[in-house]
């Protein structure tokens, strides 16, 4: 049978073949029609992160980080990584892929020029409150959340639980990534926030515009000076590609900024909110972070 004589079809069955020939119309093999979706889209492009960024897969990568996938994400091939992919633990969490490249050319003086990827859970990996020594009184003289007093200590328990799904890659260098950012703020005379201050690390508390592309929770009056310092200024490829379907769950998490000299964020259902600190300084919040890997 000739090409032209098979029937045309309107759909493709993602679960189907196609057939792979040489120039020399030989055979080399075969291919899911999946597969060649995504390879047909990254395949010659000068910026493969570019082109993973912007669409969606969802595949399951495995219990935890390999050699294979770790190396393109170094050499920026970025091989078998799409927006979306995930790794699952053992407990069932899925740490899945939000973005890449995102702090690219970004930072202070030390501009970031590695290739990396964010990772997010999707949900909550522990809860935690805030300390009950922190009050109106102390949280004035606070300029992040780092600064914050919560119970225990976010970055070191969030490796603690994600080292078994990202492992040191032995002499392939360290998994985790430190990236210079801003994300914290120096305050005035009247405790509002009207600059900012750099900080470097690997895991991190997402930010409202990371999350939601909006301000819905303004720190201060002078905002304006705040984002045009921010590097994270911008949604993750992930909320932006699928909008809120990953984040109007029930669960409840922590988001990094402050707003005034006594509210605290977090989000809910896909809503971002504040509160005082007097009504929150009880109440288990979700720890969802975000971890650089590269």
């Amino acid at each position: 049978m000739k090409i032209y004589d098979l029937p045309e079809v309107d759909e493709l069955d993602p679960h189907g073949f196609i057939e792979i020939t040489n120039g020399d119309s030989t055979t080399s093999g075969l291919t899911s029609i999946s597969d060649y979706f995504y390879a047909s889209i990254s395949e010659g492009a000068s910026e493969p992160g570019f082109a993973r960024r912007n669409h969606f897969r969802g595949k399951n990568l495995g219990p935890k980080l390999d050699a294979f996938h770790y190396s393109g994400i170094q050499d920026g091939s970025f091989k078998d990584i799409w927006i979306g992919d995930y790794w699952e633990d053992s407990d069932g969490m899925r740490w899945r892929v939000v973005d890449i490249d995102y702090y690219m050319n970004a930072g202070d003086y030390n501009y970031n020029k590695r290739h990396h990827i964010l990772v997010m859970p999707d949900f909550s990996i522990y809860k935690t409150a805030v300390n009950e020594t922190e009050s109106y009184y102390t949280l004035i003289d606070k300029h992040s959340w780092k600064d914050v007093q919560f119970v225990g200590d976010i970055p070191a328990k969030t490796k603690a639980i994600a080292d078994k799904v990202f492992p040191n890659q032995g002499s392939l260098g360290p998994t985790y990534l430190d990236i210079e950012e801003i994300d914290a703020y120096i305050r005035d005379t009247n405790n509002m926030p009207y600059g900012s201050k750099w900080t470097s690390s690997s895991v991190k508390l997402p930010n409202q515009m990371m999350l939601a592309a909006s301000l819905t929770n303004t720190p201060s009056i002078t905002t304006s000076l705040i984002d045009n310092n921010c590097v994270n200024n911008r949604q993750l490829a992930l909320f932006k590609i699928t909008g809120a379907e990953y984040l109007k769950t029930d669960d409840r998490f922590w988001v990094r900024d402050m707003v005034g000299a006594y509210n605290l964020v977090y989000m809910e259902n896909g809503w971002v909110r504040n509160s005082p600190i007097n009504k929150i300084d009880d109440v288990e919040t979700g720890i969802r972070p975000i971890i650089i890997i590269g």
